[in-house]
């Protein structure tokens, strides 16, 4: 009789030990998930983020690839021009005069002010 109540005791003993152990070994397992959920969403904000760079760069890649940009571009920064089109040169002297009298303007703001400045620029000759 004795015997078999240290038996039931150790029996409930060692259920209850394996209960814990299976409980440790579940409470892991759920940390170790919410720390891969963590990590996809993490990850996940990443790729939007890249997704988002890719796309502005694939814009920046048309608009830079465009041939008005390019024609653009090569006119203001090489000097070239198309055949039939003249270059004009502004010298700096003359374009500070015209930034001397339209800060002078600017003093006295004016209805024909800017049709002024638009004469003076293509028809003044100083």
């Amino acid at each position: 009789m004795k015997q078999k109540k240290l038996t039931a005791i150790f029996a409930v003993l060692c259920i209850i030990v394996g209960i814990m152990v299976l409980f440790n070994l579940l409470r892991r397992e759920a940390a170790r998930g919410s720390d891969l959920d963590k990590e996809i969403q993490r990850l996940q904000s990443e790729i939007d983020k890249l997704e988002s760079r890719n796309s502005a760069l694939i814009g920046l890649t048309k608009e830079l690839s465009d041939l008005d940009f390019l024609e653009n571009e090569a006119r203001v920064k090489m000097g070239l021009k198309m055949p039939g089109e003249e270059v004009v040169v502004i010298n700096r002297a003359t374009s500070s005069i015209i930034n001397n009298q339209e800060n002078q303007e600017t003093k006295n703001p004016s209805l024909w002010e800017n049709p002024k400045r638009w004469l003076r620029y293509f028809f003044n000759k100083r």
